[in-house]
């Protein structure tokens, strides 16, 4: 399919319909969004997690246990107000 920059440059040139549809053969369910530059984005990492491979298992963990650390949308914060 040409290298990895021409690749990623196709995408750019792509309708919707058609990243749409490669999303979908990539990863085996219908994207999220329908934005193109969200589209883009999800399928030149797929592109080059195929060609280059993906995460380590180390640099998998620690962003786990980075986000259970810094994610302040689910983190429990204490209360200190007795009510």
């Amino acid at each position: 399919m040409g290298d990895i920059a021409e690749q990623i440059d196709n995408l750019k040139k792509a309708e919707i319909a058609e990243l749409a549809t490669l999303y979908q053969r990539l990863f085996g369910s219908k994207p999220a969004s329908s934005k193109k530059a969200f589209l883009i984005r999800q399928l030149a990492y797929k592109i080059q997690e195929q060609t280059f491979g993906g995460l380590s298992t180390a640099v998998t963990t620690r962003i786990r246990e980075l986000t259970r650390i810094y994610d302040l949308i689910h983190k429990v914060v204490p209360c200190f107000f007795n009510l």
